[in-house]
């Protein structure tokens, strides 16, 4: 089945249209959406300017994401599928490419108009309402509540992730503005346009994007220089014309500043400058500083940006905990109301959902002590909670098999216990409605038989789900 497509910009990853085959959707399911939407607007734009053209997949889950470049309009239609289906549902993507491209015009913003929009969006229902086995037939049966837009449903980022994202693009921009490193800068640029995408800064993010291609060629243009310099310098030293070889391998040296660590580009510096002072070395060492340059295996190069690379990572990984001063007040400050809100509560479910807050915040600041301590108050809390689940469950079954064999003792006493075991898990009007049944029980000498008989009715039909007695 066809759950969604989308197609983006290739060069900005701005989303330019959707369709998703959803009646309705879930918080969890829209949430997963989004955060694959945000992720993949960094994988298309990152296809864009790496020059990847070919038809790339991606599993999300259950799903099969098939995306396929449209060069008449640099753009990239993302298909979502279901992973055991994708091959009847990806049959409907050239059918879908030629209405793109009848209306091609449409995704020039200069020229695109709404009623031109109208006309491509009802071409597009069409061809998936007369498709078969692509979509959900019972979905096809209301056209106008099957296409819905996630982005619509989600709208914009909260205020304050906003702020925490803000401050991490500052504080990248100030680590990219510290370093001379290319490979550095180029990580670091990964990551800003990430936050960019997260913000949906389209202007600065075409900018930095532009910033991060010119970087990467460069590196491009460094590693193949840096392959043919390594190669001349070994042909030379065979031949043994050192004047060649230094003249390669210091150039090769010199291509490696601002590429390998410090350490590294020294080496080969001082490598190169031996062989130009040969006269003032012993013949023994100098045939051993010949032998390690010979001995210098061809793939050095990208193990040696790689090394660089990892590097990298591991330093950024390491500070990414740490947070601002600012954040960390603000921090601090929602910690402290949620632990207000903790106390003002006795519901279990309510307190569970701000123990998971303060953890997130915990989390965060990096307060491991006090992490462990609430992650302890948390976890007996759940335990709490699914025992009285498995309680609640007993006394439900109790309380019906007793009323079907009319041993009315029996079912008051299981059902006084299951509304009892509500008490702080359930809301107290809920809870009540079970005390009050209970009680019926009791006192059925006092009620007409006709409402002794709802009463009974009534306790028979009650869900054996648990949940849904819960906050």
């Amino acid at each position: 089945m066809l759950n969604a497509f989308f197609i983006f910009q290739g060069e900005t990853g701005t989303l330019l249209y959707d369709k998703v085959f959803f009646q309705e959707m879930d918080e969890s399911m829209s949430d997963m959406f989004s955060g694959f939407l945000i992720a993949l607007k960094t994988f298309i734009s990152k296809m864009f300017f790496d020059g990847s053209k070919v038809l790339k997949s991606i599993n999300l889950g259950d799903y099969h994401v098939v995306i396929t470049h449209i060069n008449e309009i640099n753009s990239e239609l993302v298909m979502v599928v279901d992973k055991e289906e994708d091959k009847s549902a990806t049959k409907i993507i050239p059918k879908i490419v030629e209405i793109i491209l009848n209306n091609k015009e449409l995704f020039n913003e200069s020229e695109g108009n709404s009623e031109q929009f109208k006309i491509f969006d009802e071409q597009v229902n069409n061809l998936i309402i007369t498709s078969k086995n692509i979509v959900d037939e019972t979905l096809l049966d209301q056209k106008s509540d099957v296409f819905k837009s996630i982005w619509g449903q989600r709208g914009r980022i909260s205020a304050n992730l906003r702020e925490e994202l803000l401050i991490e693009k500052e504080d990248l921009y100030n680590k990219l503005a510290s370093t001379q490193n290319y490979i550095e800068k180029s990580v670091i640029f990964d990551e800003i346009i990430e936050v960019l995408n997260k913000l949906d800064a389209t202007e600065e993010l075409i900018r930095v994007q532009a910033q991060a291609k010119a970087v990467k060629d460069e590196i491009k243009d460094r590693r193949i220089r840096l392959k043919y310099f390594l190669k001349e310098t070994k042909d030379a030293l065979k031949y043994k014309n050192y004047k060649v070889a230094y003249s390669n391998f210091y150039s090769f040296s010199a291509k490696l500043r601002n590429l390998a660590q410090s350490h590294v580009q020294k080496k080969y510096a001082d490598l190169a400058n031996s062989i130009m002072n040969k006269d003032n070395i012993s013949h023994s060492e100098f045939s051993k500083i010949i032998s390690e340059i010979l001995n210098i295996p061809d793939k050095i190069v990208d193990e040696t940006l790689l090394d660089q690379k990892n590097d990298v990572l591991k330093s950024l990984g390491a500070q990414k905990g740490k947070i601002s001063v600012k954040l960390q007040k603000e921090l601090n400050i929602k910690k402290e109301d949620l632990y207000k809100k903790i106390g003002s509560t006795h519901n279990y479910i309510e307190k569970l959902v701000i123990f998971d807050q303060i953890i997130e915040v915990l989390n965060k600041l990096d307060a491991t002590e006090e992490l462990s301590q609430i992650q302890a108050y948390a976890k007996a809390l759940k335990d709490e909670i699914e025992d009285r689940r498995i309680k609640l469950q007993y006394f439900l079954k109790e309380t019906k098999e007793a009323l079907k064999k009319k041993n009315y003792k029996i079912a008051y006493s299981n059902l006084f216990s299951f509304s009892s075991k509500l008490r702080n898990l359930a809301k107290s009007p809920v809870q009540k409605k079970y005390t009050d049944l209970a009680n019926s029980i009791m006192n059925k000498d006092n009620i007409s038989r006709v409402e002794f008989s709802q009463i009974i009715y009534e306790i028979l039909l009650m869900p054996d789900n648990i949940d849904e007695y819960l906050n």
